[in-house]
């Protein structure tokens, strides 16, 4: 998959490229996020609070709407 996007387009790019992993590996897929609640904290100290709510909630929306998608953080 090619992708070019502006940085702040990181949402749309996530969904369709675990869509995309979920769509075409048979089985789970496993993801794991080393170091994510360290990544939440400094987005939160630096003010956007709101971006980290935003991945949380992209994140969730994956797992549901792609239940073969397991995630460990």
């Amino acid at each position: 998959m090619e992708v070019s996007a502006p940085p702040h387009a990181w949402k749309p790019l996530l969904t369709t490229a675990l869509a995309e992993v979920a769509g075409n590996v048979p089985g789970a897929v496993v993801l794991v996020w080393d170091e994510l609640p360290l990544l939440l904290q400094k987005l939160a100290k630096s003010g956007a609070g709101g971006d980290v709510a935003e991945l949380l909630d992209t994140l969730r929306a994956v797992r549901q709407t792609h239940p073969s998608v397991r995630m460990i953080y």
